[in-house]
């Protein structure tokens, strides 16, 4: 009697467990790969967030200053760490009396075609310009 309800138990396991867990598995594989981000979407997502930054430094500079901050490359870029900074994005940002442009741009993919965003000072949030 032990013995047949040993086996039936045995054979529980192999015709039910066995395939819930391998589904289960193979479902979580299947909603991480396509839940993640990818590294375009990271390069993205950290480009807004300096843009965002930039644009926080700008609004606080005028209200201290009265004027806003031109930063490139070459103009006042250790402020943000501009040569040091991650990622393909490269960062500028254009100024006039009373407004910026701050400015992102990257080829994402290498075709030579460049992906653009953008924030100014109406609003904090980065808009995308120009899709590569």
């Amino acid at each position: 009697m032990r013995l047949a309800q040993t086996e039936e138990k045995k054979v529980v396991f192999r015709h039910f467990l066995l395939p819930g867990l391998l589904l289960l598995t193979l479902s979580t594989l299947v909603v991480y790969r396509f839940t993640s981000r990818t590294q375009p979407d990271d390069e993205r997502a950290r480009a807004r967030v300096i843009l965002k930054s930039i644009h926080n430094l700008e609004v606080s500079h005028r209200k201290s200053h009265g004027s806003y901050i031109p930063i490139n490359a070459f103009n006042n870029a250790d402020i943000l760490k501009l040569r040091s900074t991650p990622g393909r994005f490269r960062y500028r940002v254009d100024i006039t009396d009373s407004s910026f442009v701050a400015t992102a741009k990257a080829d994402m993919d290498g075709d030579g075609e460049v992906e653009i965003w953008q924030v100014n000072h109406h609003s904090d949030q980065p808009i995308l310009v120009k899709e590569d």
